[in-house]
């Protein structure tokens, strides 16, 4: 199964901490915060809910300026490094 037919969620038990345009995670291993800003936070909050990269990229254009297939692609690796750290999951 592709990346992109995946459906993303939050784990429960990601820890965060957010302020304005900011955000910080803690790795599932608990050993490092990773900060995000700006368009990493919002495709973090859009994951309140299970997403595909296809309903991911459709908000962000949305609300952002850009060429679909770089969103797509800048999305798909964000998802990917979260998926590595434990922040998301997928079904």
């Amino acid at each position: 199964m592709s990346i992109n037919s995946n459906i993303f969620f939050r784990k429960s038990d990601s820890l965060e901490v957010e302020e304005i345009d900011t955000g910080y995670f803690l790795s599932s291993d608990g050993r490092r915060w990773v900060k995000v800003e700006r368009t990493a936070l919002a495709v973090w909050n859009s994951l309140e809910e299970p997403a595909s990269i296809g309903d991911l990229v459709t908000e962000l254009l949305g609300k952002y300026d850009g060429e679909p297939e770089r969103i797509r692609s800048d999305v798909s690796a964000l998802l990917m490094t979260w998926t590595e750290l434990g922040l998301v999951a997928t079904q």
